[in-house]
């Protein structure tokens, strides 16, 4: 009887259907984390930034650097590092970028109500947008640093600064624009706010434009040249990569020279400008509450456009992290729940298939993840209440609902 007593007393182990999503989605992140470390060249885009730093230190051009296709300002701001040997300058820059990402994604967590914040930069890290970007010595993590930081500014009321912040937008202006726009409707009908946000962005894009205003259209030059040519890079991370790669009898191309590329492009600039109209005017929009009606149209925003964007790869989607904390909800409480989880775990696993495919699938988890996310912004403006563990309750973490 005592031995069956004892045994009665001993704890089962027990994961939560929530728990075993986060683990598996970290079994994958930390096997891509392993391959990323000892198949991708450390420092191989900040090496492109390095070399033009240099030789526009000389009084050369960036542009003549293959490969280099960064705003001029790029280019200024890495300049000091120049000074260092390449490996120690790679080092400082990589160790910026992470503690950078860090600290944003933390305050960001907290502002949002998150007790442990330390875990969500910890996930969002090591998954593979996070990793092979920081490895690779990509400025995604500064760029989402911007993003946070900016929406936490915005949030307690620093507009100016919150402008100033976003303008960095302009190190990949061509994936970072959404977050810009709509941060600034989600402030509409508050003018003076908006005036404020304005002056801040106007400011910084003052800088990067003004700063370097003769090599700007040599930069504008290659920024098309490169969109017309992205049929042959197979790991951008766009719905039009995906379909170029279904059998050429079909005639889906890629690059801007493709119909099939002008047509998402146009079904996305027509989602967004709905999106902006009703995140502006729309009562049920308003009565989400300031921060959630920021975190919804940045998120929504920049999900449309990554989702098609022509030239973007895997790691700028770390940028979809605002959209991501929405579905899961506060501290992941709902990624037990099918639609949050069939995201994590897409966001997860996504990226691996390359490595025998050769196809990017990212857009397939982005698409999922657009899906669920709309679903549940349904479900809150509606005014729908949600079941939490312990009883139900209302609450604001719409996509944890959606099954």
């Amino acid at each position: 009887m005592r031995s069956a007593s004892a045994a009665d007393q001993i704890p089962s182990l027990h994961f939560s259907r929530g728990a075993l999503v986060l683990l598996a989605a970290a079994g994958l992140s930390l096997g891509m984390a392993g391959y990323a470390i000892r198949h991708i060249g450390p420092g191989v885009d900040f090496l492109v930034f390095y070399r033009a730093a240099r030789t526009m230190g000389q009084g050369g051009s960036p542009y003549s650097i293959p490969g280099y296709v960064s705003i001029p300002g790029l280019a200024v701001l890495v300049e000091p590092l120049t000074r260092l040997p390449f490996r120690t300058a790679e080092l400082i820059f990589f160790l910026f970028t992470t503690a950078l990402a860090v600290a944003a994604i933390v305050g960001f967590g907290r502002q949002l109500g998150w007790k442990r914040p330390q875990l969500l930069a910890a996930g969002a890290l090591i998954s593979w947008v996070g990793l092979s970007g920081l490895i690779q010595g990509q400025v995604d993590a500064v760029l989402l640093a911007a993003l946070l930081g900016g929406t936490v500014l915005v949030l307690r009321g620093r507009f100016f600064l919150a402008g100033l912040l976003i303008g960095l937008l302009w190190l990949k202006p061509d994936v970072m624009w959404p977050a810009a726009l709509f941060a600034g409707v989600a402030l509409w009908p508050n003018r003076s706010a908006l005036v404020r946000y304005l002056l801040g962005l106007a400011l910084t894009s003052a800088a990067f434009l003004g700063g370097s205003a003769s090599l700007v259209p040599v930069w504008v030059q290659s920024l098309v040249q490169i969109g017309a040519g992205a049929g042959g890079q197979s790991n951008l991370a766009g719905l039009p990569v995906l379909l170029s790669a279904l059998p050429r009898s079909w005639g889906l191309g890629l690059g801007f020279g493709s119909p099939v590329t002008w047509a998402l492009l146009l079904l996305s600039l027509a989602g967004l400008g709905w999106l902006a109209v009703q995140s502006a005017v729309s009562p049920r929009w308003r009565q989400l509450g300031t921060e959630r009606r920021l975190v919804w149209a940045v998120g929504l925003g920049m999900g449309l456009w990554l989702l098609v964007a022509p030239y973007a790869h895997s790691y700028d989607d770390l940028l979809l992290l605002p959209l991501l904390v929405l579905v899961i909800g506060r501290d992941a409480v709902g990624v037990g729940r099918s639609g949050p989880a069939l995201s994590v775990l897409l966001l997860a696993s996504a990226p691996i298939a390359w490595l025998w495919v050769e196809v990017n699938l990212t857009s397939l988890a982005v698409a999922t993840l657009l899906v669920v996310a709309v679903l549940g912004l349904r479900r809150e403006l509606g005014g729908a209440q949600i079941e939490q563990a312990g009883g139900a309750v209302a609450c604001t973490h719409p996509a944890a609902s959606v099954t």
